[in-house]
């Protein structure tokens, strides 16, 4: 559930089914298998009456990202990160 604060009163209160990892190995890429299981997750949080569901993808990983965009999801949140020496 996303909070709506006095800082941020933009921010709407929300729930969301999060996606956190998924993974298909290289031999297995290309035949809908990341799309099937993007499906299967989907209708898990639909069943648990949700209505927005997300997941993340690295930078470095277009194939991913565009299968994303191909199943319908849009970009939502830029996350960004700095190495420390």
């Amino acid at each position: 559930k996303v909070p709506s604060t006095p800082e941020h009163p933009e921010e709407v209160s929300y729930l969301y089914g999060n996606l956190l990892e998924i993974a298909v190995t290289a031999s297995a890429r290309g035949r809908g298998i990341g799309r099937q299981l993007l499906l299967a997750c989907e209708q898990r949080v639909r069943e648990a009456g949700v209505f927005y569901f997300r997941t993340s993808v690295l930078a470095s990983n277009p194939m991913a990202y565009q299968m994303y965009h191909t199943f319908g999801m849009k970009d939502h949140l830029i996350e960004m990160e700095k190495k420390l020496a």
